[in-house]
């Protein structure tokens, strides 16, 4: 018999007021030669305006387009939401989503519609790293390879990005024990702005079926070392197998020994967690942890540290890490 009060929650329990035709989607098998797209149709079936205020994900990996923010009584929009699959592993996977809203009824309330899309993920092409990031304070170059395990392999043509100063070169292709294997080399020249970077590599190939492979890219181009620094400059974590939690260890330390006083630590990843604690001597010691079934994937991404002293400033420290 089930309890009193558990009966009586689940009688007093409202439906949620945002509703969802197919809020849980199985796709398949897909190659990871395009993105995953999938559109979800969001209803609003209460007599007041619902606001939607924000998309979040359980991983960095998605892009989302909303038709209309703002849904008004018995009307419907539509929420598309893009997956790069070269970025996710190889098997089936889930990625989770929660739609958070607003009602402007009297009194206001807010409330959350979870999503679902499952999928298996076929790479007959890959490309690692699955995500590049670059940071220097002067020219530095990053390597990104091309794998075709296909007996007719493709070929990459050409590598494009938005950013200016920053510049791609597409190496000869070698083929090795029935595979096909081809290099692109990423520069961020000296005369790029002191500054951070967000943008795409778009690797272009002869095959219609990878005509274009997209890959992130961040660039973190930073001044002449002053102030305080992290040691060392950043975070490479690599999952054993069956392995989900990882982490690492920085010191943040200033160049004349002054005490150095966090104020704040953040990601803009959801699988990144940091925390800190004063010492040793004049420094402070940072944990960097990544959940990987948070992440769901090898990733990039940042870790920005925003200090109170010696002198208030914002460090910012790479983060990747990759799959067994």
């Amino acid at each position: 018999m089930m309890p009193i009060f558990l009966l009586a929650a689940v009688l007093s329990a409202e439906p949620s007021p945002l509703v969802v035709d197919k809020p849980s989607v199985d796709s398949g098998e897909l190659l990871a030669n395009k993105p995953l797209v999938q559109t979800f149709r969001l209803k609003n079936t209460s007599a007041s305006s619902i606001i939607v205020t924000d998309v979040a994900g359980s991983c960095g990996c998605f892009r989302h387009e909303l038709s209309e923010r703002t849904i008004a009584a018995g009307k419907s929009v539509e929420l598309t939401v893009g997956i790069n699959l070269l970025t996710q592993p190889e098997g089936a996977s889930v990625w989770k989503f929660l739609v958070r809203f607003r009602s402007e009824g009297t009194p206001t309330a807010t409330g959350s519609v979870a999503l679902q899309i499952a999928a298996k993920v076929r790479k007959d092409v890959t490309v690692e790293p699955v995500a590049m990031m670059l940071l220097s304070e002067k020219e530095i170059t990053g390597t990104l390879t091309v794998t075709d395990r296909r007996g007719k392999p493709l070929k990459v043509t050409a590598a494009r990005m938005g950013l200016k100063d920053v510049v791609a070169e597409v190496k000869p292709h070698s083929d090795i024990a029935g595979k096909r294997t081809q290099q692109v080399a990423i520069t961020v020249s000296d005369k790029c702005p002191a500054g951070q970077y967000a943008d795409e590599i778009c690797i272009d190939t002869d095959d219609p079926e990878y005509r274009e492979l997209r890959i992130p890219l961040r660039v973190i181009r930073k001044n002449a070392a002053t102030g305080v620094q992290a040691v060392p400059g950043s975070v490479t974590l690599r999952f054993a197998k069956e392995q989900t939690i990882a982490s690492s260890l920085l010191r943040l330390r200033h160049a004349d020994d002054k005490e150095v006083i966090v104020e704040k630590a953040e990601s803009d990843h959801p699988a990144i967690a940091c925390r800190w604690a004063a010492g040793p001597g004049s420094m402070t010691t940072l944990r960097v942890t990544v959940d990987l079934m948070k992440a769901n994937a090898a990733g990039v991404a940042v870790v920005t540290v925003r200090l109170k002293g010696p002198e208030p400033e914002t460090i910012h420290i790479p983060v990747s890490w990759t799959l067994p």
